[in-house]
């Protein structure tokens, strides 16, 4: 028996040696990866600033997965795509390669409401402090329906009785018509278009519309701002300077206890590059009558911050609430509802003093009413 086992354990031993001398003697060979190279170009349709095309560029690809930031998938190799709304996406194309290896190319689209609608207007004649106005419009897309949206604020003419607010709306199915309407001097209206194209996609724009035309307000487009005084509790407190720029009635800026040195007081906004206004508004704010509203202003221009151009001059006669008083404005105001206080005034800059800059600076050298103070509820300039 014994000598039976011997062999028997000596041939098990040599299979176990030549098994794990294979094992170590088979190479490793590392898996075949093709990797493929992702790449597009996009094309804006001109008659329908919603749709693109995109021009597949890829190489070395089975398969490929576009996304349109949109929640939309499609796997042909040139897509087209109609946007439903403006906004901002992300494309992001996927390709596959044979080996299943993946790479991306992702570009940033940005749909914006101006480029697809472009209106304009034309001052056609102006009696008895009453400006018609003609709209004409420009549409980059295939138009179903132009809805118009008028709202016109309350009014009173010069010895004449009140004459109340008014919203009105028109709808066009073509993208060149558009109304004339009748607007009265020192008002501020508004007005809001909405698109629908044949392809299902939507987009509005507001717009504010004095006698001078269309004004968009371009304040909030600015790079930065700057004042001489601050209020003492600093530029976000509750009056602080930033309270001028929120677009709120109800919140007003105030630098107090100045005594006559309130005439160095200035405001400036300055923009990436230069821009043209035409128009710009001031509202008083609240508590004080006139003491705290400006004597004079003075609006002006500048590239460089050093040398200045007068665009606008104003003297205030009696102050802001005595002007709304005279007016026949009985209400002293709220927030939400305007009258002696909390009144947006707004002054066009004539047309010869007009010019593109990047900087736009209100001055008080006159001071204030009551010589210590001032406070205003907001700033804006439009074009």
């Amino acid at each position: 028996m014994r000598r039976l086992l011997k062999p028997m354990a000596l041939l098990f031993l040599l299979g176990t040696a030549v098994s794990c001398k294979k094992q170590v003697d088979t190479p490793y060979v590392d898996p075949v990866v093709n990797n493929p190279i992702t790449d597009y170009d996009i094309t804006r349709d001109p008659a329908d600033y919603f749709s693109f095309t995109f021009k597949n560029k890829s190489t070395n690809f089975t398969k490929l997965e576009w996304r349109f930031g949109d929640d939309t998938l499609k796997t042909v190799t040139d897509p087209t795509h109609t946007y439903l709304r403006t906004g901002k996406y992300t494309v992001d194309l996927k390709a596959f390669s044979n080996t299943n290896a993946t790479t991306r190319k992702l570009v940033d689209l940005n749909i914006v409401p101006d480029s697809i609608i472009k209106v304009t207007s034309t001052r056609t004649s102006f009696v008895n402090s009453e400006a018609t106005l003609k709209f004409d419009i420009k549409v980059n897309a295939p138009v179903k329906t132009m809805v118009w949206k008028f709202d016109d604020v309350a009014y009173t003419p010069p010895g004449g009785t009140q004459v109340g607010a008014k919203s009105e709306t028109f709808t066009y199915t073509d993208g060149t018509s558009a109304p004339t309407r009748k607007y009265f001097a020192g008002t501020f209206n508004t007005i809001t278009i909405t698109l629908t194209t044949t392809k299902g996609s939507v987009t509005t724009i507001t717009r504010g519309v004095t006698t001078e035309g269309i004004a968009e307000d371009i304040t909030p487009k600015r790079k930065e701002y700057k004042t001489f005084y601050e209020h003492a509790s600093g530029a976000t407190s509750g009056e602080g300077s930033s309270k001028l720029l929120d677009n709120n009635v109800g919140s007003k800026f105030g630098v107090y206890s100045r005594g006559t040195s309130i005439n160095k007081w200035e405001f400036t906004i300055i923009y990436d590059a230069p821009v043209k206004v035409n128009l710009y508004m001031i509202a008083n704010a609240n508590d004080s009558g006139d003491s705290r509203d400006p004597r004079e202003w003075y609006l002006d221009g500048s590239n460089d911050g050093i040398t200045w151009v007068q665009l606008d001059y104003q003297n205030n006669g009696a102050g802001f609430y005595s002007k709304a008083r005279d007016a026949g404005i009985t209400a002293e105001g709220t927030s939400s509802s305007p009258g002696r206080y909390f009144r947006k005034w707004y002054y066009p800059i004539p047309v010869q003093n007009q010019q593109a800059v990047t900087m736009y600076r209100l001055r008080f050298p006159g001071g204030a009413f009551g010589n210590d103070a001032i406070q205003l509820s907001e700033f804006a300039l439009y074009r």
